[in-house]
């Protein structure tokens, strides 16, 4: 497999092979735009998918360390570029889809924002915690995958949690300063 990897470098780069085998590897991952009914389809989803990264990442970086170094000379750039695969090309526009407010309404944008990020950073924490038993260092990265996921969410979550909180003491407003005989009547 070395051999093989020192001939197509020369004809194509070095960049270009980690492209063929990434573009390989990641290709079995499949993500489709569902998002489902209700939570609980999309929790099933969800789950599918983390559970097929999940089995992915395990497979192609940690169980095929040694593989990856004696093929390439090292797994870091392989990771990396594995990583940002997963990440950027097949998670996120599922995520940026499922997440869309013209798909789904405020209150379940919500409800999936909390659960997508949960389910996700414990995948990424257990992922970190791998690669450092590797002593590959990619904390910085997931961290940063993490973020171009959920950062675009930020200004529409505490635009919905503030009109919330202001419903929340409207309503309370109301309720104080409207007289007792209005409420028992």
């Amino acid at each position: 497999m070395r051999d093989i990897y020192e001939i197509i470098k020369q004809f194509q780069g070095d960049k270009e092979c980690l492209n063929i085998y990434v573009s390989k590897t990641t290709e079995a991952l499949q993500i489709k735009e569902r998002i489902g009914s209700d939570a609980t389809q999309f929790t099933g989803l969800l789950n599918q998918i983390i559970a097929q990264i999940k089995e992915l990442l395990g497979r192609e970086i940690v169980q095929n360390y040694v593989k990856l170094c004696s093929i390439f000379g090292e797994a870091d750039s392989i990771s990396r570029l594995l990583l940002c695969e997963i990440f950027e090309l097949k998670l996120k526009p599922y995520l940026h889809h499922a997440l869309d407010t013209d798909n789904i309404s405020p209150n379940r944008f919500l409800e999936y924002l909390a659960l997508s990020y949960t389910l996700l950073h414990d995948l990424a924490r257990n992922f970190k915690n791998q690669l450092a038993e590797l002593k590959l260092d990619m904390q910085s990265l997931i961290e940063h995958l993490l973020k171009n996921i959920f950062g675009p969410f930020l200004s529409n979550y505490f635009s919905l949690e503030l009109s919330n909180l202001r419903a929340a003491i409207d309503g309370s407003i109301k309720y104080i300063t409207e007289p007792l005989i209005v409420r028992y009547i």
